[in-house]
Order: structure tokens, then C-alpha cells, then sequence
């Protein structure tokens, strides 16, 4: 869709803007999460090659996210664009790992680099066993296969701890920040910066 095609750009556009300001690093990438229309759109991938192009950034800093559900209407479709994108150095990621079915033949066929487990596993890990051995046992399937795993909703110290002792070191949620307006990213770089020194 036209909007998704901008808002990559846009994505893209911003990361090149705060690396040539050298307000974060040069290998720092940007994920943009993916809609089932564009990943059925058989001219997804000159989409994503001419965002790439505009905006000046190598293909390898940019993570395109997609879920499982995205593939199940046309699967053969959605294997093959990822399959093309993947092939020129975009990397691509899971989301919402373990919410949908059949994932691990999807990990098998797809070109994945790294699962991302969905919030809901983390919220009660600390009183519910169950969702506390899938994301031990997530962790450990994507390290063994050699997949990055990012833990989502991780809103708590408590939480944090407890998968730093599970190996995670990949970790997104509120307790590292909220959403915001890109004008307020500097600040916030510099301010975790500061902290980081002080520590």
C-alpha cells in the first residue's frame, strides 16, 4: 500500500538522519513491522528496494517484522517475497512468537533471524510456570538454531532479572521506554548515555 511504502521510508529516512548526527550509531537498524497486504504484493520487494536506495542505508540495518497470521492465506506468496528480500541482505524477524499455530514449520521454511516472544508469556513469568519454561525454552531454541530472540513487554525489574538469569539479552518494553515523537529521541540517547556513564 502507498501508505506502508512511506512509512518505511520514513522509518529509513530517520535512522540515516540520527546516524549522519552521530546521535546513535552507524550499525544501529530499524525495525518496521510489515501488513499482510504488502507481504502478498508481489512488488513488495521493489518497495523495500527502492526505500533502501532513497533513503542511503546498507540493506542489513533495516528488520522487516511479520507475524505468522500474515502467512497463512497465501503462504507460498508470502515465503517467496520474504524469501527475495531476505536474499538482499534485509534481515527479518517473528513477531508475537507463540500466539499462532504451527510456528516452528514456519521457522523451518521462512528466512527468520530472530523471534520475538509475544508480551503475554512475560506479564505473569514470575508466578506462572508455564509461560516461564516457553520463554526458557524459546531462548534456548533460538540460541541452539542460531536465532536472535527479542523478549517483548518486559515492564519490571523483577522481570528484567529474571530473564538476564535466563540468558536474554535481547529485551523490549515500558521499562526501558514508551513510545515517542522522533524530536525526543536525542534526548532520551544522550540522557541513557549519561546514565550508562554514571553507573
Amino acid at each position: 500500500t502507498s501508505l506502508g511504502s512511506w512509512a518505511l521510508l520514513e522509518a529509513l529516512t530517520q535512522l540515516n538522519t540520527w546516524i549522519q548526527d552521530d546521535i546513535i550509531s552507524d550499525s544501529a537498524t530499524m525495525s518496521v513491522n510489515v501488513s499482510a497486504r504488502q507481504l502478498t504484493d508481489p512488488g513488495f520487494c521493489d518497495v523495500v528496494a527502492e526505500a533502501l536506495s532513497r533513503s542511503g542505508l546498507p540493506a542489513h540495518l533495516l528488520w522487516l517484522e511479520v507475524t505468522e497470521t500474515m502467512m497463512i492465506e497465501n503462504p507460498e506468496l508470502a515465503r517467496n517475497t520474504l524469501q527475495r528480500i531476505h536474499a538482499t541482505g534485509v534481515r527479518i524477524a517473528l513477531d508475537d512468537f507463540g500466539t499462532g499455530f504451527g510456528t516452528l514449520t514456519h521457522i523451518n521454511r521462512v528466512p527468520i533471524n530472530r523471534l520475538h516472544v509475544d508480551r503475554p508469556f512475560v506479564l505473569d513469568m514470575a508466578t506462572n510456570p508455564a509461560h516461564m519454561a516457553i520463554v526458557r525454552a524459546v531462548t534456548q531454541l533460538s540460541q541452539s538454531i542460531g536465532l536472535d530472540v527479542t523478549i517483548e513487554g518486559v515492564e519490571t525489574t523483577s522481570q528484567l532479572a529474571l530473564l538476564r538469569a535466563m540468558g536474554c539479552d535481547s529485551m523490549q518494553g515500558y521499562l526501558f521506554s514508551r513510545p515517542m515523537e522522533a524530536s525526543r529521541v536525542p534526548r532520551f540517547v544522550r540522557r541513557q548515555e549519561h546514565v550508562a556513564l554514571s553507573a
